[in-house]
Order: C-alpha cells, then sequence, then structure tokens
C-alpha cells in the first residue's frame, strides 16, 4: 500500500519525541544493550502504518524481523512487527511506532466495518472518507482508508469539483444550471456535483447536466424513495449520501441504493489496542 511520507516527516517525529537523548535510557546504562521489541495485537483490527515504523527502524539501524503489511486483519495475540537492535534505538522507536500503529489501525479497523456493513446491502455502495482528519495527517488518514477498503472522498480542493451551499449563497440556482454546461466543456475530465437538500434541486442539477449529486443529512427512509426517481429518471447520474453516516446506520443508508456514502465516522475512536513487548536479544 503506497502512499509517499518524506523521509523529513518520519526524522520529524523521532526528534519530537527524543529532541536531545532518553534521559532514563542513559541513567540506567542501557546503552550498548541489545533488545527484541515486538508489537502485538490485544484485540483483533485491520493493521496500518508498519511501512512507517519500518522506515522508522531504518532510520535508527534498527533491524526488521517481521512484519505484516498494511490492511492485513489480524486476531487477538497476533504479533504484528518484530525489531530488534540497540536497546537504545528500540526505545527511541517504541512511542512514536505505538502511536502509529494503534491511531491508524483504529482508523482501518473502523473503515472495515463501514465497509463491511455497506456492501452486505449494497455491493457497489463505496466508502467516502471526508478531508476532516487532524491537519497534518492527511497522507495517514488516506493510507489508514484504504487499508480499511474505504476511498478519499476528495484528496483536496485542487482535485475535484464540489459545489457546496457555501457556493451557492453567491450565486442563484438558475446562474450555476446555466454555468454547468460551461464547466464540463473547461474542466472536461472532471465530474461535476453539487450538494444537495431536497429532490426538486437534485432533479434540476442532473437535468443541466450535473454528473452526480451529494444529498446532505437526509433521512434513509426519505433518501431511498429520492434515489429511486432520481435512478429512473437519469440513469447516469451519480448519487451520494453524507451527513451523520456512521457504524450504526451505514447499512440503512446503503441500502437505500446510493452509490457513495461519505463519511468522517472512521476518524473518531479509541485507537487499536497494541502491546508493545520489549526483551533482552
Amino acid at each position: 500500500m503506497s502512499v509517499f511520507i518524506p523521509w523529513s516527516e518520519l526524522e520529524k517525529w523521532l526528534l519530537e519525541d527524543v529532541p536531545s537523548l532518553d534521559l532514563t535510557v542513559e541513567l540506567l546504562g542501557l546503552k550498548g544493550k541489545r533488545g527484541r521489541l515486538r508489537f502485538v495485537a490485544r484485540q483483533a483490527g485491520i493493521i496500518c502504518s508498519t511501512e512507517e515504523v519500518e522506515r522508522l527502524a531504518g532510520l535508527c539501524g534498527v533491524a526488521v524481523e517481521q512484519a505484516v503489511p498494511s490492511g492485513t486483519k489480524v486476531n487477538e495475540g497476533e504479533v504484528i512487527l518484530t525489531l530488534r537492535g540497540s536497546s537504545e534505538d528500540l526505545h527511541r522507536i517504541w512511542k512514536v511506532g505505538a502511536n502509529l500503529l494503534e491511531y491508524y489501525s483504529g482508523v482501518a479497523t473502523r473503515t472495515s466495518e463501514l465497509v463491511s456493513k455497506a456492501k452486505a446491502v449494497n455491493p457497489n455502495a463505496e466508502i467516502l472518507a471526508t478531508r476532516k482528519h487532524i491537519p497534518g495527517t492527511k497522507a495517514l488518514a488516506v493510507k489508514a482508508v484504504r487499508a480499511g477498503g474505504g476511498w478519499p472522498h476528495r484528496l483536496g480542493l485542487s482535485e475535484t469539483v464540489l459545489i457546496f451551499e457555501q457556493h451557492r449563497v453567491f450565486l442563484s440556482n438558475e446562474e450555476i444550471r446555466h454555468q454547468l454546461q460551461a464547466l464540463k466543456t473547461v474542466a472536461v475530465e472532471k465530474k461535476i456535483f453539487l450538494e444537495v437538500a431536497t429532490l426538486e434541486e437534485a432533479r434540476a442539477f442532473l437535468a443541466a447536466g450535473a454528473h452526480g449529486v451529494q444529498f446532505d443529512k437526509v433521512r434513509p427512509e426519505v433518501l431511498g424513495e429520492y434515489v429511486g426517481r432520481l435512478k429512473a429518471e437519469f440513469p447516469a447520474g451519480l448519487v451520494l449520501a453524507a451527513g451523520g453516516i456512521r457504524a450504526e446506520n451505514v447499512a440503512a443508508f446503503a441500502a437505500t441504493g446510493v452509490d457513495g456514502l461519505v463519511t468522517s465516522s472512521m476518524y473518531h475512536g479509541p485507537p487499536l489496542d497494541i502491546g508493545a513487548k520489549m526483551e533482552p536479544a
């Protein structure tokens, strides 16, 4: 699973935790002692970020004896990653590595749950993760979503066209409808989507040439009726659902027949519980 994270970012993570020396290791005289560090799953889940921890090991001169790739489902008690090196270097990696593995495996696990529940009732419904991740963590957030089987909704404002109410306040609906064909001509390789709240808005924009619409905060029982009508009238039109979608209700939203489910719920929740076991080697 390939997500580019520069070496400078990895070095910054290490420097945040060990800006100069490891005072405890120094005082105990542990420098030079050899050890082994194992990260072990304390609960079942989808693993993410082992590759980044392996790269941290490389920066510190620590050997990687074993690692499971991101996207792997593990059970309680399974060893995720094993490192071998000096006690000083293992302690340098320990907490940074644990934080990466626990947090992003948590995101991957929640994404996987959403995907599983959605596709059980609608195999064509994709889980699309929003941009509501912690600033500065986009690459890792995207990687975790992909590890769990989801996709990014929008990687950023520069690569998609999605007209929100916040854009529409500056233009009338009629002005936007008149601009749609021109937008499709200029941004010829892009799909044009609009956020809508009613069936009437969706029909008007799809009739004017929009590729798709995104309903925000529409209840599943209402949305199902909307989707049925829109798919009958605009077979090529795409319909997304957003707003309040989480594990408890994702199946109900997927059952409406939408093409995608836009959510940030995978970012909100506990980390996956992963233990770190240090031993002499």
